[in-house]
């Protein structure tokens, strides 16, 4: 009997801790997720376009004369200064050519020499009659003939000069060169062997190509008349041209506009710009390809909510909006465009409101949160 009472008080107890420990008697514990608030501000829109990058100079080296190579005095891929000595070609033969011009030029000095003397012995002759008038006019222009052979053969030995000066190839600017596409002993100079040995780019700067179609080109020209005089002042001077490298970096110095072609390619619809960015590390190499990216207008009090906030099915974007007791609301929006790693958004929220920015694929419409409002941190604005 005693057992019995026994089982029956420790049954008791038992069901009265369950009870206890029920969740009834539990307050509910609301699940806490990062919102963010949508900003309103005033936004560049921008566009991305592929541009070419080359050096702001690049100078092709050339062999103006033809002989075989005789030296190559740098370092391939490094920095050389402007004059310095790059190319060597065999220089005898043109050493040879200037020594038979100036041998040339003494004969034609000798001939004039003669030809004034024969003159000036005539001279007196035809003021006596002795000789013929013809016979003085022979002298006369046999001596101006001979005093034109002297300039022309100084003239030669100047040109004969100027091609043994050729033999030695200095280098036009400082700047980056490249590759050599000759080899010590290789006949250079007229085809079809190697004319252009080398090219230097100057790369402290660089300047990018990259092509707009016609709307673009329309968009940004309009934007740029309704400008006030002080904004074009401020926008020359903080110019909007961003680089954006293959890795998907954006390049930490800023670009300006450069040049704008005459007219529009009608083959492509397309027409020219040019930027140029600051290259102080020389990281930028001539040739790479890069997006160049261009603040096309601006939007006035845009509505900017993080692309990570939004949810996008077929075509179609939404977003949970969370209300002040903490319930989510699913919502269409109206996306505008991107703004680097937010959207401008046209539709479907205000300044202000709250939305869920973590654990969007569990969120449902109607489900209670506890929100912990956090400030987004971009990671796409340029520097």
């Amino acid at each position: 009997m005693n057992q019995k009472l026994l089982f029956i008080s420790a049954l008791g107890v038992l069901l009265l801790n369950q009870r206890c420990s029920s969740p009834e008697s539990q307050p509910t514990q609301l699940q806490q997720l990062s919102v963010v608030k949508v900003l309103q501000q005033d936004v560049p829109l921008e566009k991305d376009f592929v541009g070419q990058v080359y050096g702001q100079s690049d100078i092709t080296i050339r062999a103006r004369v033809d002989g075989f190579l005789q030296g190559i005095h740098f370092q391939e891929g490094t920095i050389v200064q402007k004059n310095q000595l790059l190319y060597t070609i065999d220089e005898v033969p043109y050493r040879v050519e200037v020594a038979r011009m100036e041998s040339q030029l003494s004969e034609a000095r000798v001939r004039a020499v003669n030809a004034g003397n024969e003159l000036e012995r005539l001279r007196p002759l035809v003021a006596t009659s002795a000789i013929s008038v013809s016979d003085y006019d022979a002298a006369v222009a046999s001596k101006g003939s001979a005093d034109e052979m002297v300039k022309a053969a100084r003239s030669a030995v100047e040109l004969s000069k100027i091609n043994l000066g050729y033999c030695r190839i200095t280098s036009p600017i400082t700047g980056l060169i490249g590759k050599s596409e000759a080899k010590v002993g290789e006949y250079v100079g007229r085809f079809p062997n190697p004319v252009i040995l080398n090219t230097v780019s100057s790369t402290d700067s660089i300047v990018v190509d990259f092509f707009l179609n016609e709307r673009d080109y329309f968009q940004l020209s309009q934007s740029y008349r309704n400008m006030t005089p002080e904004e074009r002042r401020n926008s020359k001077s903080t110019s909007p041209f961003y680089l954006i490298l293959s890795d998907g970096s954006i390049f930490p110095h800023a670009g300006r506009f450069n040049f704008i072609d005459r007219g529009i390619n009608p083959g492509t619809a397309s027409i020219l710009l040019q930027a140029i960015f600051p290259n102080p590390d020389r990281v930028i190499r001539p040739g790479q390809f890069a997006r160049v990216r261009v603040t096309m207008s601006t939007a006035s009090n845009a509505l900017l909510i993080p692309q990570r906030c939004t949810i996008e099915v077929q075509g179609e974007f939404f977003v949970f909006v969370v209300d002040e007791n903490g319930v989510i609301n699913k919502q269409s929006v109206g996306v505008q465009s991107p703004f680097r790693d937010y959207y401008v958004i046209q539709s479907g929220i205000k300044a202000g409101d709250k939305i869920l920015m973590d654990g969007l694929l569990r969120a449902q419409s109607g489900m209670q949160i506890d929100p912990q409002v956090v400030e987004f941190q971009s990671k796409a604005n340029p520097q």
